[in-house]
């Protein structure tokens, strides 16, 4: 090789990694912009389960769907180092720099290509739902990394079975489904791929080796039955924010997945007619459908007949790596090094121009408005109100599970339906003046709240929603008080936070 030549693979080798050295710290950057804002409330979960005592890390979890293992790590940083949002977001912002990186390393293992690998990496980088799960208190951006390196484990395990990567495989698989129970439905995909792997021939992985893994994996599963069984007796819940969307919907929900799809489609129409290509690249492709598709389809189905409605993002993260993996997959079978380069370049512009994040920090200054409810604000507004020890404080969280509420409620469900103003956020009340509302009947107000609030001329009302629910709301409140205390109720003032609203309601 003539001298150029060397230099040439030396720098085709170094300058990439560089570049992802630059786009990592950029990941990391755009994630910590967003660490420093209010909890939302879901994350205000996370904060009461780990501000907790240890032995009740597994009842709390359960009551809010969610399994006990990333609740543990929190449990573990918030009490090794304080509790802060950063203190709780920490995780996922170290998974969504990682994310990035093991991305790289995926499409460059795939494609032979370090510069074509810096496009899932760099759209990964920028991508809002990869942003917002990097920068919440919540298992998902850990579920899209060991997800990714759980589909590198397996691919290289069917090609070329190893004890390694079958104990690894079968490990990976358990810590993903106790992390989150829907990453289950990577599996699905795993196992579709490898019959279409076994029925071509192409691989050394024997049934009966993989019957075992997968009989060991379910043994180390077991544990959760009985948590999936609760959660699965509350599945109605989910419809009231789960709907019942048409297949191109369920496709739309995760970035990227469409292009890719219609890329891997186009490519296998060039494959038909250039047969000779590598079957590698072919099996790589059917992987990465697998893994994009086979959960889509799965929870579509599932939740169309309404048997648990699991068509969310959310319970799809194990998943949206799979789509930039296949739209690089089709970048790198594109004839002709200048085109390849040229639809590369193509994608990272339109990655870049039509991110939400980005263009929204060009007009802003910041990245995603996704969390609406400041529930850090409107409590420091509230502690530091001259009234603030008046009366009973009303909360209508926007919990799904306050509905349950009511007489001889569950101790666990009280506790739950009062954590957003008892977790990171406490605003400065006796417990039992905080009283947690019903969300579909916020009004309803018992005999026993009524007893608490006329010990005083004055009550809080702390809304999660519409500013024009919460003053219905509001106003039908003062209309149970005044009926059962024969005294005239009004709102005195309100403030609102996002949507977490806060009112002083007086007599």
């Amino acid at each position: 090789m003539s001298r150029a030549g060397r230099a040439r693979n030396a720098r085709d080798t170094w300058v990439p990694l560089v570049v992802l050295a630059v786009v990592t710290l950029a990941t990391v950057w755009l994630r910590l912009r967003q660490a420093s804002e209010s909890l939302w409330l879901d994350e205000l979960h996370t904060a009461w389960v780990a501000m907790g005592a240890w032995a009740s890390i597994g009842a709390h979890s359960l009551v809010g769907n969610q399994s006990p293992v990333f609740f543990a790590l929190e449990w573990a940083l918030v009490h090794g180092v304080g509790a802060s949002e950063l203190t709780l977001r920490l995780p996922s912002i170290v998974a969504g720099g990682l994310l990035v990186v093991a991305l790289f390393a995926m499409a460059r293992a795939w494609t032979g290509s370090a510069w074509l690998a810096l496009v899932p990496a760099w759209l990964a980088a920028v991508d809002p739902q990869a942003i917002y799960y990097g920068t919440e208190a919540r298992p998902y951006a850990l579920v899209q990394l060991l997800g990714l390196l759980h589909v590198a484990n397996f691919a290289a395990l069917v090609r070329t079975p190893t004890r390694g990567r079958r104990i690894l495989g079968v490990a990976g698989a358990a810590v993903l489904f106790h992390l989150h129970y829907t990453a289950a439905l990577l599996f699905a995909g795993e196992l579709a791929w490898y019959a279409w792997m076994r029925a071509r021939g192409r691989t050394a992985y024997a049934a009966r080796a993989i019957a075992l893994d997968a009989a060991i994996t379910t043994l180390l599963m077991a544990p959760a039955a009985p948590a999936l069984a609760a959660i699965f007796a509350r599945r109605a819940n989910w419809a009231k924010f789960v709907g019942q969307p048409e297949p191109w919907v369920a496709v739309a929900m995760l970035p990227w997945a469409a292009s890719a799809l219609v890329g891997a489609a186009l490519v296998a129409v060039w494959r038909r007619a250039n047969p000779a290509n590598a079957a590698e690249a072919e099996d790589q492709i059917h992987c990465a459908v697998c893994w994009l598709a086979v959960p889509l389809v799965i929870a579509w189905a599932a939740t169309t007949s309404d048997v648990a409605r699991l068509l969310w993002p959310r319970y799809m993260a194990a998943s949206a790596p799979a789509a930039l993996i296949l739209l690089v997959l089709a970048l790198r079978d594109i004839p002709g090094r200048r085109l390849r380069a040229v639809a590369a370049v193509a994608v990272l512009v339109a990655g870049t121009v039509g991110s939400y994040a980005v263009r929204h920090f060009a007009a802003t200054g910041r990245l995603l408005d996704w969390r609406a409810d400041d529930w850090r604000d409107a409590v420091t507004w509230f502690n530091e109100h001259p009234r603030h020890a008046a009366g009973a404080v009303l909360l209508r969280s926007d919990l799904i599970e306050t509905d349950a509420l009511g007489p001889g409620s569950d101790s666990l469900l009280e506790s739950y339906a009062r954590y957003p103003l008892q977790a990171l956020y406490g605003p400065v009340v006796n417990a039992e003046r905080l009283v947690a509302l019903r969300r579909n009947q916020p009004d309803l107000i018992t005999d026993s709240v009524a007893d608490v609030v006329d010990r005083s001329d004055a009550a809080w009302l702390v809304y999660n929603g519409g500013m024009t629910q919460e003053m219905r709301a509001a106003e039908a409140i003062c209309h149970t008080l005044g009926e059962r205390s024969g005294h005239s109720w009004a709102v005195v003032t309100t403030r609102s936070f996002g949507t977490v609203h806060v009112t002083l309601l007086g007599r």
